[in-house]
């Protein structure tokens, strides 16, 4: 099956996106985000949805973080979709906070998400997330000391958050992504181990893959699925 029939098909089992619907998309400029905004964007046309981009801009990586910002204006641009760029200092948010940048990042994406989209009165909010980072977060709550709630990991829809892409690997993605020749920004802080998250996507999820079952991630998302 085509990704994108794939991604059609979970939309509509899951029920995550209606005609006339309009969403609010969380684009990075990273791989996975563009990636849906591209997929959205396919949609636009046949489904009549109105589409709608806010990049956060984290304040942490100089001029990097200025490259993403003008890479994803560039994007709606080019396709003629209405944006907003929200800049924040998730570092100075995280000290006063006594957070981690990560989940200070988090907790200022998701404000930024939903001031825009209460302002400007959308149905939905879409975000990237797939089968990798839904595993990721199964090993993040049980390490940490979830109950058994923890064993789910992210709904497809919750509230007015969809996940389109808890049907797709990274790898899927990655791979639409070249064969499409669709342009994104690669976040050089993905690639360090600063992070807890980055710890488990470099280290555990590709041990489990290599070492014990080369369709263990799947099968870790199917057990969190059921």
């Amino acid at each position: 099956m085509k990704i994108i029939d794939k991604v059609k098909k979970f939309i509509k089992e899951k029920d995550l996106i209606n005609s006339d619907d309009k969403i609010l998309v969380g684009v990075s400029g990273g791989v996975d985000s563009v990636v849906l905004f591209s997929i959205l964007l396919k949609l636009k046309a046949s489904m009549d949805l109105e589409l709608y981009v806010v990049h956060v801009n984290h304040g942490i990586r100089g001029a990097n973080a200025t490259r993403d910002e003008e890479f994803v204006k560039s994007l709606c641009d080019k396709n003629n979709i209405s944006f907003s760029v929200i800049c924040e200092d998730v570092p100075t948010f995280a000290k006063e906070n006594k957070l981690s940048e990560e989940e200070a990042g988090r907790i200022i994406r998701r404000r930024s998400f939903e001031k825009i989209r209460e302002e400007i009165g959308f149905d939905k909010i879409a975000l990237a997330h797939h089968i990798d980072d839904n595993v990721e977060t199964f090993f993040l709550n049980i390490c940490r000391g979830s109950g058994i709630s923890g064993g789910r990991g992210m709904n497809s829809k919750n509230g007015y958050y969809i996940r389109p892409f808890l049907c797709l690997t990274r790898s899927e993605i990655e791979e639409y992504a070249g064969e499409n020749n669709i342009e994104h920004i690669e976040d050089e802080t993905n690639l360090e181990d600063e992070y807890t998250r980055n710890k488990i996507r470099h280290n555990i999820l590709p041990y489990l893959t290599k070492e014990i079952n080369k369709n263990s991630i799947c099968h870790i998302n199917s057990f969190m699925e059921r």
